[in-house]
């Protein structure tokens, strides 16, 4: 896995940042080994690679481009297949239409992940924004195409005490 130096967390690691900071140590060098306890359980790591500070090249760089030109295309051509749908309005049938099935979670303000698909932050302001009834979408966000119906609506209650948040954010 590619890692940046301030990096957090790896894929699968709940506890990452010893890792990177042992991969940005100046005197690593190539095929390094290292044995890390990740809470009882054990984790073997190598220094597989060490990319030179600067732009990366186009090989280096030219699957993610692929990725992503591709995911766009797709995006654009779910949502012109959604606009002219005549069911735009029936989450049911559309999601028929186009082959996908209808889920539901709960958005709230504080909300900062979709389930299944992360971090959407303009599709979880847009929902949070939504009145009872109302649909919303098509809208692309970085890891599919949403429409939605805002099936409940409770206003937030106010907050008495912000020391969890605060907590929160100093840890």
């Amino acid at each position: 896995s590619d890692l940046t130096a301030m990096q957090e967390t790896i894929p699968g690691q709940k506890d990452g940042r010893q890792i990177v900071i042992w991969a940005y140590k100046p005197d690593r060098a190539l095929n390094d080994l290292n044995l890390f306890d990740m809470n009882g359980s054990y984790l073997v790591t190598t220094l597989s690679n060490i990319k030179e500070k600067g732009y990366a090249s186009l090989d280096e760089v030219k699957q993610n481009i692929s990725s992503a030109v591709k995911n766009t295309k797709k995006g654009d051509y779910i949502i012109d297949q959604i606009n002219k749908s005549a069911n735009k309005e029936n989450l049911v049938q559309l999601a028929s239409e186009i082959h996908t099935a209808v889920d539901t979670t709960t958005i709230t303000f504080e909300t900062s992940n979709i389930p299944g698909f992360g971090p959407e932050f303009d599709v979880i302001g847009a929902a949070a924004a939504m009145t009872k009834g109302e649909f919303l979408g098509p809208i692309k966000g970085s890891k599919a195409v949403f429409v939605m119906k805002a099936i409940d609506y409770r206003p937030a209650t106010a907050k008495t005490s912000y020391k969890a948040l605060i907590d929160q954010m100093n840890n």
